[in-house]
């Protein structure tokens, strides 16, 4: 359904794979869209229609919908259909196709009591700790800080939601 309105894409679905049909689904029109591939504002197939064409059950397409609409890749238009975002966001690298490396084995110097050494002397009173780097408390500004909540607190939307694309400036 997605050669209609991109004629050069089709959605190929490994079941053999280990990554999951929907995840495979979001990847792919994901990566239509961030290549312009599927332009901004196109049509994407119905939640029945892809999974009639790929054999998935509607779940599976609705998953995969919602979270490209999370992203803020498509948006989903009661009786009108499901579109690509016109206003895109700009991709990071947890978006952006990336694979993220296997965790590493811890170092070795895990296992060899080093960290219960440090716990056991920072709790001595004449070791002067140097792992946080805040200030003592008493010298924080407190009285500052409260005026300053109280001020934006006041405001008319302060505790509302902003725009669901974003600051509009920030857009431009």
């Amino acid at each position: 359904m997605l050669r209609k309105q991109c004629p050069q894409r089709e959605i190929t679905l490994q079941r053999a794979d280990t990554l999951p049909l929907y995840q495979q689904l979001v990847e792919q029109i994901r990566e239509y869209i961030r290549s312009g591939a599927l332009l901004a504002g196109a049509r994407l197939p119905t939640v029945r229609q892809l999974a009639s064409e790929h054999g998935l059950t509607r779940l599976t397409v609705h998953t995969a919908y919602a979270e490209l609409q999370a992203e803020g890749l498509i948006e989903s238009v009661v009786g009108r259909g499901t579109f690509v975002c016109e206003a895109l966001p700009i991709p990071t690298g947890l978006h952006s196709g990336v694979r993220l490396a296997r965790a590493q084995p811890p170092p070795e110097w895990l296992s060899q009591g080093v960290l219960a050494d440090m716990m056991r002397l920072s709790e001595q009173s004449e070791i002067i700790s140097f792992a946080q780097v805040t200030p003592a408390f008493e010298t924080y500004p407190t009285v500052e800080f409260q005026r300053a909540m109280r001020a934006v607190l006041e405001m008319p939307c302060a505790l509302g939601y902003g725009p669901t694309q974003g600051e509009l400036v920030l857009r431009e």
